[in-house]
């Protein structure tokens, strides 16, 4: 069900009239022109619409001055659309031709525009950000729609609630709307009113702004972002969870049992037999050479230690290990220490070349005798020159997806030749990606589209899917395997669903590769500074005013039980981690409530708020890496400025640019 076509012109018509207003009185972009052939004229659109419902009051300024001689009819329909409704709805199905979106206290039918709700919005249960608008007899959108899929907790609690709200009936009038609109704007406003009243009780030093019942300031709130560091790397050190106490775990879990032995044989002999095969093949042996574990160790006792340097080579390793290491044990074939914490995993012995023993507490760092010769002539600058190549390749690679979501493998060859001065060739390259995408520990996997090589998010990639598929069955899979009495046909069944989720979640996750894919043809991809080359590409994320105000404010109200030191680390990590891989701004709000934050802010909305930050200021995959921030600033020619709170600063053209230059914002960055 839709408007007919004359409606629909009328009404689009109508809205084009008043966002070129708005644009006018606001100078929210330039260049807009709904007629001109603007790739990004929806974009813009978008924007200007988004101003028109932070400040609907500039529909009075509208119908007074009837820039374009409507007539009274239409006037009437347009100053009724200052009791539009815009906010976050739960679309939670189609009937009878119109889509069902539910809010807070109502389940409201809406009309499409030029084309059947079903048709434009896609599957449900869907999360929908728009306005909706009274409209002749009916209640459409506004056609600014900013949609995702919940996650499942999400979808239940919306399934829940929409049987209580249709007990309420279903609003599908112009007037059902418009009493519902303003009620929630009078809630709104009241809502404003008393977060200024606790602002101006802060103030006066008063209690207005209390940490909640249940929640506590831990010892972290209110640092600086230095001395915040080092308290909690104290902390960390005081309670072995730095690094080098991870370090004397992984030593202890990676070292042979037993007395140290300087004969590789030996030394083989404590490898699994997958090892075994595998080092095998790397030394090039023929398949009849490696067919079984004896044979294969008889082989790699051959070859190592004629042709070592080709295994150093396959091993995907940091420069520093590689470097340090390796010139220690050349030195100094055997190491002796008692077993505890290292300085750093960079200096762990890289067998088979250094073989780590534990034996009665001492841990002996063995340089096998068949190899100490070849490991004291290793070009030791030209591989760890090799590795340090690799390494910046790979940090690209990773940054890349966990930016962009999917990546052409040319375009992220032209970043790291960009950032990094001595790169290797592009066969080289390709063939780096795919060998680390093989292992099935990267951060990406490699896929073609249309005959060009991509790399997509390990999250966009079918094992992770397939996981994630049998994850949420695991329960109703572990149940069919304890119930004996339930019968082959009971868990047979039970198979069937998850092959028929799988098969559907496959499809979808085609679907979004190609969308991506598609999406980034439109928009050039954001550009990485020397954060592309970080091993960890959240660092700089992590770093960002928006994302920093949320970790003060998690410090600053701690759930009770929580631990003080690693509670708001672990948050804002989860909260950055899934609203950049899930693309969806309530994912935030889904992460805060699971951590047992809902309520954290007394009912004020400052949470609410500080999530909404993190979401304009991180990257977005379905815009090519750009945040929405970056985008309005690209969308408006000017430079946007951002409080401690991580908010976007109203600045008037008259006000002091915030940059310090003394001039004025309309003169400054504000110019468009």
């Amino acid at each position: 069900m839709h408007l007919s076509l004359e409606q629909s012109d009328r009404f689009l018509d109508l809205v084009d009239s008043l966002l070129l207003y708005v644009n006018d009185r606001f100078h929210v972009v330039r260049d807009l022109d709904p007629d001109q052939d603007d790739p990004l004229v929806d974009d813009k659109a978008a924007l200007i619409a988004h101003t028109l419902w932070d400040n609907p009051d500039v529909i009075d300024a509208y119908l007074l001055s009837n820039p374009d001689e409507i007539d009274p009819e239409d006037l009437a329909t347009v100053a009724s659309w200052k009791d539009g409704l815009h906010k976050t709805f739960s679309l939670v199905r189609y009937q009878n031709g119109v889509g069902l979106f539910m809010d807070e206290s109502h389940v409201f039918a809406v009309c499409g525009v030029t084309m059947d709700v079903e048709e434009a919005l896609g599957r449900t249960p869907a999360i929908v950000e728009t306005t909706l608008l009274p409209f002749d007899d009916v209640i459409v959108y506004d056609g600014f729609v900013d949609i995702s899929d919940p996650d499942g907790f999400e979808a239940k609690r919306i399934q829940d609630e929409f049987e209580d709200r249709l007990s309420a009936g279903v609003v599908s009038t112009p007037k059902g709307l418009i009493e519902a609109a303003r009620a929630e704007h009078a809630r709104a406003a009241s809502r404003e009113l008393d977060s200024f009243l606790d602002l101006i009780a802060d103030v006066n030093g008063q209690e207005g702004n209390a940490v909640p019942e249940g929640f506590h300031a831990s010892p972290l709130a209110g640092l600086s972002d230095e001395d915040r560091f080092e308290r909690v790397s104290a902390y960390r050190t005081e309670h072995r969870l730095s690094a080098p106490f991870q370090v004397d775990a992984y030593i202890r879990a990676n070292s042979f049992e037993g007395a140290p032995t300087d004969a590789l044989g030996d030394v083989l002999d404590r490898f699994d037999a997958d090892t075994l095969v595998e080092m095998a093949d790397v030394l090039g042996a023929k398949e009849s050479q490696s067919s079984t574990p004896a044979a294969a160790r008889a082989t790699v006792c051959r070859l190592l230690p004629i042709d070592a340097s080709t295994y150093a080579s396959y091993l995907l390793i940091s420069p520093a290990e590689v470097f340090d290491t390796m010139r220690l044990l050349a030195a100094t074939p055997v190491i002796e220490r008692p077993a505890g914490p290292a300085d750093c995993l960079e200096t762990y012995p890289l067998v088979p070349y250094a073989a780590p023993f534990l034996h009665d507490g001492v841990l002996t760092v063995v340089v096998p005798r068949e190899l100490r010769a070849l490991v004291s002539g290793f070009d030791y600058e030209a591989l760890a020159h090799k590795r340090a190549g690799e390494r910046a390749a790979l940090n690209c690679a990773s940054a890349s997806v966990t930016y962009c979501g999917v990546c052409p493998l040319e375009e992220v060859y032209d970043r790291y030749c960009a950032l990094y001065s001595d790169a290797m060739p592009y066969g080289e390259f390709a063939e780096l990606m795919e060998s680390e995408s093989d292992t099935g520990q990267a951060l990406f996997e490699c896929w073609d589209f249309e005959e060009r090589p991509y790399l997509a998010h390990y999250t966009l990639c079918k094992d992770f899917v397939a996981s994630q598929v049998v994850q949420r069955h695991q329960d109703e899979i572990m149940s069919g395997l304890a119930s004996a009495g339930a019968g082959q046909g009971a868990l047979d069944a039970t198979y069937d669903r998850v092959r028929d989720d799988l098969s559907r979640e496959l499809g979808n996750l085609e679907d979004v590769r190609l969308s991506l894919a598609t999406e980034h043809y439109r928009t050039p991809a954001r550009a990485l500074g020397e954060e592309a080359l970080d091993d960890d590409p959240l660092r700089a994320l992590r770093a960002l005013p928006a994302v920093a105000a949320l970790r003060r404010f998690v410090d600053g109200h701690v759930p009770d039980g929580e631990n003080d030191f690693t509670f708001a680390d672990q948050v804002t990590d989860s909260v950055v981690r899934s609203v950049l891989e899930v693309g969806d701004k309530r994912v935030g709000a889904s992460i805060a409530r699971s951590a047992g934050l809902e309520g954290s802010d007394g009912g004020t909305g400052r949470l609410a708020a500080l999530l909404d930050n993190v979401y304009r200021a991180l990257p977005s995959w379905e815009d090519n890496g750009w945040s929405p921030n970056q985008l309005k600033e690209r969308l408006t020619g000017r430079t946007l400025f951002f409080d401690e709170e991580g908010a976007e600063m109203k600045i008037g053209p008259m006000d002091p640019c915030p940059c310090g230059s003394g001039k004025k914002y309309g003169e400054c960055h504000g110019r468009s």
